[in-house]
């Protein structure tokens, strides 16, 4: 019973004994509490788009670019210097898209060239495939090849 009370004297003078994980949600909501004073919000991806829909200038700007490619850099150069956030997303996104593809287009070459009729193929091999299958600018110099070749004269005697 003097084990009830004490700790119910201590809860109330603020002394109570907590967990680990109690203390870490009392210091997060002290950080959240400290955020919210300071103006700082949690999140700022719908902040950001918020104030996106709000910029008339900003949405102008966008419907000149949509569609166009080339333009769409310089419209991502003007959103980094307004929008840090947003526009460090929107990369994000759209590499994805590159990377997914690259990723696709290498394993169906790899199961290409790992077909049961090429199923001997070292690794080293398989590198060195799966390096020039890839590779999308490779365009042989024929003429600088057939230059550094040596012709091989035999010289047959009869």
């Amino acid at each position: 019973m003097a084990g009830w009370v004490e700790r119910e004297e201590r809860r109330g003078r603020g002394e109570e004994r907590r967990g680990k994980g109690e203390e870490r949600r009392g210091e997060e909501r002290r950080g959240e509490e400290r955020r919210e004073r300071r103006g700082e919000h949690r999140n700022t991806y719908k902040n950001t788009l918020f104030i996106q829909r709000c910029n008339s200038e900003l949405k102008a700007k966008f419907r000149e670019v949509s569609g166009k490619a080339d333009k769409l850099g310089q419209f991502l150069r003007e959103l980094t210097s307004s929008f840090p956030e947003l526009s460090r997303m929107f990369k994000r996104t759209m590499c994805l898209f590159g990377s997914t593809y690259l990723c696709g287009k290498l394993f169906s070459t790899l199961n290409f060239n790992k077909s049961k009729y090429r199923s001997r193929l070292t690794d080293e091999h398989l590198q060195a495939l799966l390096r020039v299958s890839t590779a999308s600018s490779l365009k042989p110099n024929v003429a600088r090849l057939c230059e550094r070749k040596r012709c091989q004269v035999s010289s047959s005697k009869k």
